[in-house]
């Protein structure tokens, strides 16, 4: 792998960050198929009165 494809392509280790913030913050991860290639992540957020006590 070259520098271009290596930076471009990334690591994999942001959905896998995003993750652990979702769980530790009580918010809501969703991916589906982009059209073409790819996927699409959405982030949903709780409401100032949703969210989870501290742990």
């Amino acid at each position: 792998m070259n520098d271009s494809q290596q930076s471009k392509d990334g690591h994999g280790l942001g959905l896998l960050i995003v993750d652990a913030l979702c769980d530790r913050y009580g918010w809501q991860l969703m991916l589906t198929s982009g059209e073409e290639s790819g996927c699409i992540a959405k982030l949903t957020f709780p409401t100032i009165g949703e969210t989870r006590a501290n742990d």
